[in-house]
């Protein structure tokens, strides 16, 4: 029996065909998965807590997500897919975050009758009942204690 001398090396090219194929395949993976988060899902739900009031009510998390979003988009332009795909993903949770956060607080603003909110309260947890904020009471402990000294 005569083996065909060009059998092997049509085997072994149609290895290395369909390892370029798969190769090729599996890279538009990354584009094609940084487009769908990205472009289009972390943009849109930004967008959405933007026009809920996101900047007003829930500005940390609208932060972050702009800069996870900045992030993703700066990865991509490196080619670092997979990277840009998970600050993507997260620009995402926080921009659905502080879409539910600046709902709640308009819900909560409106049931308000205009009493300041979160800085009135802020602002007298930090206030004791002579009048003295937190910081003067450090100061005041500070020149008791240097006085003690002399």
């Amino acid at each position: 029996m005569q083996r065909n001398p060009v059998a092997p090396r049509c085997r072994a090219l149609g290895c290395v065909f369909g390892a370029v194929l798969l190769f090729a395949s599996a890279s538009a993976c990354g584009p094609v998965q940084y487009v769908g988060q990205v472009t289009i899902d972390a943009s849109s739900a930004l967008a959405a807590a933007r026009s809920a009031g996101g900047v007003r009510h829930a500005p940390y998390e609208m932060t972050m997500a702009e800069e996870f979003l900045h992030k993703a988009r700066e990865e991509a332009g490196y080619a670092r897919y997979q990277t840009a795909i998970r600050f993507g993903r997260k620009a995402e949770q926080m921009a659905v975050k502080a879409r539910a956060l600046a709902l709640e607080g308009t819900e909560t603003s409106s049931e308000d009758s205009g009493d300041g909110g979160d800085r009135d309260r802020d602002r007298d947890r930090d206030t004791d009942r002579d009048g003295d904020s937190e910081r003067d009471r450090d100061r005041d402990a500070d020149r008791d204690r240097d006085g003690d000294r002399e």
